[in-house]
């Protein structure tokens, strides 16, 4: 902040005094130079420290960790842009194939999001995105190909604004999850809308402390108490060694669900309800989660391993635990080419919030699941990538009242992507 203020002073000040002498001039520039060069030093080694940290970077895979939304740039000046652009285009082909007993489906789903930026100033910045999708899903911005040819929906997924302070940041709006997380509970493409924050502090070079929290309105009503989401988490990252790094995080998400007037089967999706239709649990739910970077003798070939668990202590039955654990070989994280990866979940079905969690599988909750994953960076727009879902029916049904009667189904997927 003082280097900002330094070159706006010595901006204004070579300008005014641009007709005292062409020495004094020449003097002035040259330290405004300097001074620009000092500002883009410290801005790459900002960058480096977070790369190192394993912060500020996006997952470009549907699995994975949801970390911080990537940094704006830094132009010629050492300034962030005010004004900037970016977005992506993915088409998949995906196949679904049971033991009989459930119809095989194949179809082509396209997906397409554009977002921007405006930055006031140093510290407060307005962020919008458009999606493709329909509008009453939040787990989803995909769109299925068919349905006699119809346009695709288009609709506004974020709005926020945000405040940067040295230590933190807050977001007020439609803004995306800052929480370090899997899918299992919080898939990537939800977006909160309320009011969130992060808070971190330095405690050594290779170790950092912090906290962040949110207030998620999830139903506004006339007629009776708003359903809403107080959630809080403490995480720590730190380097164990000079090339692996670790991030360890606690939080709990207490939810109030007394308006349930908007949601549909597509909220509801696999959690219990009660005969009036109403969640038959309530979700206070406690997760752990954890991640490893660890090198190995091959750069192209780092370990990363990942494992999250999740306990619902407000289940009304003893369904109530989830876990995921995930081991990823490759640089992709890193900026590199390639990546490789193995999950294995288990979730019972009012472990978790089903509204808010992947839909990777038909199931949302109450499921065994193996998910291989391959993806290869072509260049910095394009990347391909496939996966395979092998998953079963796990809930506490009558065999005949589960998807193909609790059998094993497999899902493939193949994903052409373009980013810009």
């Amino acid at each position: 902040m003082i280097s900002h203020f330094r070159l706006v002073l010595s901006c204004c000040f070579a300008s005014a005094l641009s007709l005292s002498g062409a020495a004094q001039s020449d003097e002035i520039l040259a330290e405004l130079q300097q001074l620009r060069a000092q500002q883009n030093a410290l801005a790459a080694r900002i960058s480096q420290i977070e790369n190192q940290l394993g912060l500020g970077q996006a997952v470009a895979q549907d699995r994975g960790v949801i970390r911080l939304s990537e940094p704006l740039q830094a132009n010629s000046t050492g300034m962030p842009p005010q004004l900037s652009f970016g977005g992506d285009v993915r088409f998949r082909s995906e196949i679904n194939r049971s033991n009989g007993l459930t119809p095989n489906r194949d179809r082509g789903v396209v997906r397409a999001r554009l977002e921007g930026r405006y930055s006031i100033d140093p510290t407060w910045a307005l962020s919008g995105r458009v999606v493709t999708g329909a509008l009453d899903d939040p787990n989803t911005t995909d769109v299925t190909l068919g349905q006699f040819g119809d346009d695709l929906e288009i609709g506004l997924d974020l709005l926020y604004a945000e405040r940067s302070f040295p230590s933190g940041r807050l977001l007020i709006g439609k803004h995306p999850n800052l929480f370090a997380t899997t899918d299992m509970v919080w898939d990537g493409d939800v977006s909160l809308q309320g009011l969130a924050g992060e808070w971190m502090r330095s405690l050594a070079p290779d170790l950092n402390i912090g906290l962040r929290g949110a207030f998620f309105v999830i139903e506004e009503s006339e007629a009776r108490e708003d359903s809403f989401m107080l959630g809080a988490q403490v995480f720590t990252s730190l380097r164990p060694t000079k090339r692996s790094n670790a991030t360890f995080a606690l939080s709990h998400y207490s939810f109030d669900l007394d308006a349930i007037d908007s949601a549909d089967l597509g909220d509801f999706r696999t959690n219990r309800r009660t005969p009036s239709g109403a969640y038959a649990s309530k979700f206070q739910i406690t997760d752990v989660f954890g991640q490893l970077s660890i090198p190995t003798r091959s750069k192209d070939w780092p370990i990363r391993l990942t494992a999250q668990a999740a306990y619902n202590s407000g289940a009304s039955a003893s369904d109530s635990f989830a876990y995921t654990t995930g081991l990823a070989l490759g640089d992709l994280a890193s900026g590199g080419k390639k990546e490789i990866s193995y999950w294995y979940s288990k979730v019972e079905q009012d472990a978790i919030l089903t509204a808010f969690s992947n839909d990777n599988i038909p199931l949302a909750s109450g499921y065994e699941l193996h998910n291989a994953n391959t993806t290869l960076r072509i260049s910095d727009q394009i990347q391909l990538d496939g996966s395979l879902f092998l998953y079963r029916d796990r809930r506490s049904l009558p065999s005949e009242q589960r998807l193909d009667q609790g059998n094993w189904q497999l899902r493939g997927r193949a994903n052409l992507s373009f980013r810009f």
